[in-house]
């Protein structure tokens, strides 16, 4: 129905732009069609790399650019920083703990989610269960997620995760937990690759034959997002080709983000709201928390400045997401 809806719309936006031409319309329809959502999302990045070095996940690049930029030195985010971030972002956000590391490996983890669930934000997870051992702990305990997503090892190695008994023991704690709190469809179950690492495929396969694990949780996934053109021809997977080529004269084209990202942007430990998830080098930053509200920001007047509509903005066209009409 969504994908009926979305056509329906595109349909009707190239109609209109046929007979009428105006910049200002363009930018109001690149907004329209590049946010997925009712509501605003954003996505919080605890701190600055990470550890597990993901065969799919461009690290080398984040950390490069930490080096190189001074302003991007603040690379583990402190409880007193988080709270200030927060009086610029509405309560009626949803908050995605993902971004470009995994957010259990900070020491202040549990007091993040606490400190946003009294204060009625909606959470959401994506974790490997890899991190601090009283965060792992913490996902058999804690009732402040509408979903969690597991992002677990492989059987090939792509994820750098050490499998062992602390690991194994948390994980089947949390999804014994998690699966018997929300409903099906709101955990999932992810690796990257063939087939889950041989350990932790045995604890998914106990967990399903005692009916606490749904098969329609599970997801091995063979399609990876090249990440702004950083990551591909990884054997065994697909990944979506981009097609931008500059505009020549005379064109007439609208260009959008096809994924739905322009209202959920990443926040870095200093407060940066970069862009979206798919930009490890970090040169989509739009603003500050520290002195600018969420709302300002997802206005995106910068990029739309830069020509994000007609197919100008540079940092974007590595992306296979950036698609015209």
């Amino acid at each position: 129905m969504k994908n009926l809806s979305k056509k329906l719309l595109i349909k009707t936006i190239q109609l209109i732009r046929f007979f009428i031409k105006s910049k200002k319309l363009d930018i109001f329809f690149s907004k329209i069609l590049s946010i997925k959502f009712k509501k605003n999302r954003l996505e919080i990045t605890t701190t600055i790399g990470c550890a597990l070095m993901c065969d799919y996940c461009p690290q080398t690049l984040i950390k490069s650019t930490i080096k190189k930029n001074e302003n991007l030195d603040e690379r583990i985010m402190t409880y007193e920083n988080f709270k200030l971030y927060f009086e610029n972002v509405p309560d009626k956000t949803v908050i995605h703990w993902s971004g470009y590391s995994e957010p259990l490996g900070n020491k202040n983890f549990k007091e993040f989610i606490n400190y946003l669930q009294t204060k009625n934000y909606e959470q959401h997870i994506s974790t490997t269960m890899f991190g601090r051992k009283d965060n792992e702990e913490f996902m058999s305990q804690t009732k402040a997620f509408k979903s969690v997503t597991f992002h677990l090892p492989d059987d090939s190695n792509l994820m750098k995760l050490k499998v062992g008994e602390q690991y194994l023991r948390n994980l089947e704690q949390a999804l014994r937990f998690q699966c018997g709190l929300l409903p099906s469809n709101d955990i999932y179950i992810v690796v990257f690759g063939k087939n889950f690492h041989p350990q932790v495929e045995n604890i998914i396969q106990k967990l399903i034959n005692e009916k606490i694990i749904s098969k329609k949780s599970l997801d091995i996934r063979d399609h990876i997002h090249t990440r702004n053109g950083e990551v591909s021809n990884m054997d065994k997977f697909r990944t979506d080709e981009n097609n931008f080529k500059e505009i020549k004269k005379g064109e007439n084209k609208l260009y959008y983000c096809s994924y739905g990202r322009l209202d959920q942007g990443v926040m870095l430990p200093n407060g940066d709201i970069n862009l979206c998830c798919q930009d490890y080098s970090l040169k989509g930053v739009i603003g500050n928390l520290k002195n600018e509200s969420l709302i300002k920001l997802y206005k995106q007047e910068y990029i739309y400045k830069k020509g994000f509509a007609s197919g100008q903005y540079n940092l974007c066209k590595k992306c296979e997401y950036y698609t015209s009409l």
